[in-house]
C-alpha cells in the first residue's frame, strides 16, 4: 500500500461511492453523474462509472479529473442501462495513473487473451489496514497480484470466489475474513446492485429510494437529497442486494456501529445526514450542519474567548463560526475569501507550487480586519503548514491579534482506514502542546474543542463514534502499522 501525498494541511478526502438501480425504462448514467457531482468534495483526483442492464455488455468509463471533465455528455450518451455504480477518488501517490481509478472491473478473458468481458464492477471507499492474510491467500491460489493496490486485491479475491459460486452473498462471506479494514463497497454483478459496509461502519454507506421507483447506495445523503429520500444506513457487516424484486438484506457479521467522527468534523457536506444505529436499535439521525453549529456552541462554552470578530476558515468551519458568533455576541465576518475554482492539481507539486496554490486560494478582506482582534475558527490542524501563512496574511493586512479556535480535538494519530493522513511525526499536535503550536504558527493562542465536547455536539456516546485520530483507539486490526504509533 502506498502512502498518499498531502499537498494541503488537511486530511485528504476519503472517496465517494454511489450505486443506483432504476426501473428498466430509466437511464442510470445521468443520475450517477449528478450524484458524483454532489460527492465531488470526497475526491478530486479521478472519477468513473460502470453502467448496464444486467443482460448486455457492461460499459465502463473512468479517467483522471473532476466529474464534469471525465463524464462528458458524449460519454454519458454511450452508457446505456438502468443499473450502475460510480466512484470519485482522492489524491494519492498513484494519482496520475488511470489504472487506479475506479470502478475496478473483473471478467473472463476473451479467446485472444488481450481483453476481457467485464462482468464485475467494484468500487471502494476505505482501506485494508492489514492486507497480509489476503495477499498470502491470493498468492497461494496462484492469482497474479502484481501492481494491484488494496482495492484491486479485494476485487480479485471476490472474483476468485465468484468462480466457485455464482452467489454474490456467499462469495462476500468467503472474502470477509480477508477483508481486514474499514470500507464501504458498491458492486455491480450480473443484474444486481450490491452494497457492503465493513466492520463497525467506520466508512459511511446509506440506502435511499426514489418516488418514481428505484434505489440508491451512497457515501452521503447529499448525493440524492433533492430527488430521493433516506431509507436507512447500511449496517456494519451487512450485504444489501438490490434487484428487480426489491431490496434484500444479509447480515454476515455483527458489530456495534462506530462511524468516523471526521465525517462530522470535515468530510461530509453540511446538507448530509449523519446516521448511526445505537446499541438498543435506535436510529440516530442529525444533519451535519447542526452538528457543526453545535461544535461552535461547545467552543464558546469551553473557552469563552472574545474579540472584535469571528472569522471562519472556508469552508467546513462556517457553521461552527456562525454558532460561536451567535452565542458569544462577537460579530461574524467572512473575511477570508476562497476561490471556488482552484482545485487540487493532478501532479506531484513542488513546495513552491503548493505555496502559490495556498496564496491564490484564500485572500483577505483587508479593510475589514485592519486594526481588529480576530477569532479564527477552523475544523482541524494537521501539520500546521496552512494556518501559519494564513495568520501572517491576516497580520500583514493589519490584524492586531489572531486567536485560533479548532472545532475538534488535537489530531495526534494517523488514519489507516482510508483517509490520507501524514505520519504521526508530521502531525503537529502529536509532539507540541497548544502553546507551542501557537508559537509555531504565529497565533496569539490556540484552543481546541475537547473530546467530550465533540461527542456531546455530535450527540452520540463514545462507544458509537470512531475517534482514533484523537485518541489512538483503533477498532480494526491495523497490522504492521501498529509499529508506527507512539502513545
Amino acid at each position: 500500500m502506498t502512502r498518499p501525498d498531502i499537498s494541503e494541511d488537511k486530511l485528504a478526502e476519503e472517496c465517494a461511492v454511489f450505486g443506483v438501480y432504476l426501473p428498466k425504462e430509466q437511464s442510470a448514467a445521468l443520475l450517477i453523474y449528478f450524484a458524483l457531482f454532489n460527492l465531488q468534495h470526497r475526491g478530486q483526483d479521478a472519477s468513473g462509472m460502470a453502467v448496464g442492464d444486467g443482460a448486455h455488455t457492461m460499459k465502463v468509463h473512468k479517467n483522471l479529473g473532476l466529474v464534469p471533465q471525465v463524464h462528458t455528455q458524449k460519454k454519458l450518451g454511450r452508457m446505456p442501462g438502468n443499473i450502475g455504480i460510480g466512484h470519485n477518488r482522492y489524491t494519492t501517490s498513484d494519482a496520475n495513473k488511470v489504472c487506479f481509478a475506479q470502478p475496478i472491473t473483473e471478467g473472463n478473458q476473451r479467446r485472444s487473451g488481450k481483453s476481457h468481458t467485464k462482468e464485475l464492477a467494484f468500487a471502494l471507499n476505505g482501506n485494508i489496514s492489514n492486507p497480509e492474510p489476503m495477499i498470502k491467500f491470493l498468492q497461494e491460489k496462484g492469482v497474479d497480484i502484481s501492481g494491484r493496490n488494496d482495492t484491486m486485491l479485494m476485487s480479485a479475491l471476490l472474483w476468485y470466489f465468484l468462480q466457485e459460486t455464482s452467489d454474490i452473498v456467499s462469495a462476500i462471506e468467503q472474502c470477509w475474513p480477508y477483508w481486514i479494514g474499514a470500507f464501504s463497497l458498491v458492486i455491480f454483478w450480473k443484474d444486481q446492485l450490491v452494497g457492503v459496509r465493513g466492520p463497525f461502519g467506520v466508512r459511511p454507506l446509506v440506502l435511499g429510494e426514489f418516488a418514481d421507483g428505484g434505489y440508491a447506495l451512497a457515501s452521503e445523503t447529499c448525493a440524492w437529497n433533492s430527488i430521493g429520500k433516506l431509507v436507512r444506513p447500511v449496517e456494519p457487516g451487512e450485504v444489501v442486494v438490490i434487484t428487480e424484486q426489491g431490496v434484500t438484506s444479509h447480515k454476515i457479521a455483527q458489530y456495534l456501529e462506530k462511524p468516523d467522527a471526521f465525517e462530522a468534523v470535515y468530510f461530509a457536506r453540511p446538507d448530509s445526514i449523519f446516521t448511526c444505529r445505537l446499541a438498543d436499535g435506535t436510529l440516530f439521525q442529525r444533519s451535519v450542519y447542526q452538528i457543526r453549529r453545535n461544535f461552535g456552541e461547545q467552543l464558546w462554552n469551553e473557552h469563552g474567548i472574545t474579540a472584535d470578530m469571528v472569522v471562519p476558515v472556508p469552508s467546513s468551519a462556517h457553521q461552527s463560526a456562525e454558532a460561536y458568533a451567535y452565542y458569544s455576541g462577537v460579530p461574524y465576518y467572512n473575511a477570508l475569501i476562497k476561490s471556488p475554482y482552484i482545485h487540487r492539481t493532478f501532479i506531484q507539486p513542488s513546495q513552491r507550487e503548493r505555496e502559490l496554490s495556498l496564496n491564490f486560494k484564500l485572500n483577505v478582506a483587508e479593510d475589514q480586519v485592519r486594526g481588529k482582534s480576530i477569532i479564527l475558527i477552523d475544523d482541524s490542524i494537521v501539520r500546521g503548514s496552512t494556518l501559519g501563512p494564513l495568520i501572517r496574511k491576516l497580520q500583514k493586512a493589519g490584524a492586531r491579534a489572531v486567536y485560533v479556535l479548532i472545532a475538534s480535538p488535537p489530531v495526534r494519530f494517523p488514519d489507516f482506514y482510508g483517509i490520507a493522513t501524514p505520519t504521526q511525526a508530521e502531525l503537529i499536535a502529536a509532539h507540541k502542546n497548544p502553546e507551542e503550536i501557537a508559537a509555531h504558527i504565529g497565533a496569539d493562542g490556540v484552543y481546541y474543542l475537547g473530546l467530550e465536547g465533540m461527542l456531546a455536539a455530535i450527540g452520540l456516546p463514545k462507544e458509537n463514534v470512531m475517534t482514533s485520530a484523537f485518541d489512538g483507539e483503533y477498532p480494526i486490526d491495523i497490522g504492521e502499522h501498529r509499529k508506527q504509533i507512539a502513545y
